[in-house]
């Protein structure tokens, strides 16, 4: 295992292990017709697999990234209405990570992660799948000690990647690039920060956020396509953003953790205006949200998430309607611990599914895929 999947590995299962449910006071709408399954892709090794994200296309194709202790160490899954099963890559570098996928058809897919050079040690990760076989994509960061963290795919020619770059010993910031179709363009943000996510659904509604040292709160752009540059907007609300999403260039959600009240976790909402923050009824210390996604039909925004206590770990699904919260109750499969990760709605449709890992003891963790599914 090289040094990078290493340590992306040792964080995620660490993450995994230390995740549980506490108590939560959510309003209960689980209709009687819908319901959780646990369809679970195949492990790649016997006891150390676990899944990151997932992008679904229809009910018959999703995709979905993780890692496994095997070489190379990314496991690459996609369901086909009935059954996952494993996608081989072997274009892609052996140290390759994704760290995020976005899905604009069943012939083009694009993840963004970090891969490992001799020479230069993390660089940044682009990788697309064409309807038969996923490659690398070269972009300017490949040149430099750099790392990808969220990928946001608008169209066939306009495809934002986001993360950090550091072109000199010491000297770290922001990074996005762009891609039109024909050629990819880097723009450099602010020093001594880094991009966690990127989200939009047109050129004049994407946004990027992340962290940063001396900020009154978690580190925030917005693009403004007339003028070809970067805006940071000033943002008081919580340590960094984690993830992002947006239903449309007015709607885009926005959360992360805070170390004050009302607990862990902040949600922020852009209304095409402005930010304003959404109370958020999980106000647990232990609880913590890995993705929100908005791309569902109507107001629905599913959450993913977990919380902790010093022995079990296990995770929640929650949607907002537009007015309240719901816990959705899901499947918390392992007997020590239960991870969610990643959450994508199936288009046009009510349901979605969530990817993540369990484990029965301690040091293990297997691959986990449930479909919520309305009858």
């Amino acid at each position: 295992m090289t040094r990078v999947r290493r340590i992306l590995a040792v964080t995620f299962l660490s993450l995994l292990l230390a995740l549980t449910a506490l108590a939560v006071s959510l309003s209960d709408a689980h209709a009687q017709s819908c319901t959780w399954q646990v369809i679970n892709p195949p492990d790649p090794a016997p006891s150390q697999s676990a899944l990151q994200g997932v992008a679904s296309l229809s009910s018959n194709d999703v995709w979905a990234f993780g890692f496994a202790a095997t070489n190379p160490t990314l496991q690459i899954q996609h369901y086909n209405g009935s059954q996952w099963s494993l996608v081989s890559a072997p274009a892609l570098p052996s140290s390759a990570a994704f760290e995020s996928m976005s899905a604009l058809s069943s012939n083009s897919i694009w993840a963004a992660g970090i891969q490992e050079s001799a020479s230069i040690g993390a660089v940044a990760l682009v990788a697309h799948w064409d309807g038969s076989q996923w490659s690398p994509v070269p972009t300017p960061a490949d040149a430099y000690n750099s790392q990808l963290f969220s990928v946001v795919a608008l169209g066939k020619n306009d495809v934002w990647v986001a993360g950090l770059i550091s072109t000199a010993p010491f000297v770290q910031q922001s990074l996005t690039e762009h891609y039109d179709g024909k050629a990819w363009k880097m723009y450099f943000l602010s020093y001594g920060t880094s991009l966690t996510s990127i989200a939009g659904t047109s050129p004049d509604g994407v946004w990027a956020g992340g962290i940063g040292v001396n900020l009154p709160g978690a580190l925030m752009f917005g693009w403004q396509p007339n003028n070809h540059q970067w805006v940071q907007y000033p943002n008081k609300v919580g340590n960094f953003i984690q993830t992002m999403s947006a239903k449309s260039s007015r709607e885009v959600w926005a959360v992360g953790p805070t170390g004050g009240y009302p607990g862990p976790v902040f949600v922020e909402k852009w209304n095409g205006q402005g930010w304003a923050q959404v109370r958020y009824p999980r106000k647990n210390v232990n609880s913590h949200v890995h993705q929100v996604e908005a791309t569902a039909p109507g107001n629905a925004v599913w959450f993913a998430g977990g919380t902790n206590s010093s022995t079990h770990a296990t995770a929640f699904i929650d949607r907002y309607d537009g007015i309240n919260f719901t816990d959705m109750h899901v499947s918390n499969v392992g007997s020590v611990a239960t991870s969610l990760s990643g959450v994508s709605p199936i288009p046009k449709t009510p349901s979605v599914w969530a990817v993540g890992g369990y484990s029965d003891y301690e040091g293990t963790a297997h691959n986990l895929a449930e479909r919520y599914t309305c009858q």
